[in-house]
């Protein structure tokens, strides 16, 4: 497959401070039509959030919507 990169990813990146709600994460990813997030603490990069990673750990295990993006994102 010879696919560039550039047609996997947007520019300009969409990214979440780290305590917000996966409820904000989830409008401004319906907001910008991304299926997902960049974590950041500050400034600093910390992870990624996914709408699969909301579905699955949020509102699969009934998690209130305002649980923390932190608390449900992927660890490394």
């Amino acid at each position: 497959m010879n696919t560039p990169v550039s047609n996997f990813y947007h520019t300009p990146v969409a990214g979440i401070d780290a305590n917000q709600s996966i409820q904000q994460a989830a409008i401004k990813m319906t907001e910008q039509g991304y299926s997902c997030l960049v974590v950041l603490d500050s400034k600093d990069f910390v992870g990624i959030i996914t709408d699969k990673d909301i579905r699955r750990r949020c509102v699969a295990e009934g998690l209130p919507i305002t649980t923390r993006v932190s608390e449900i994102m992927p660890s490394n």
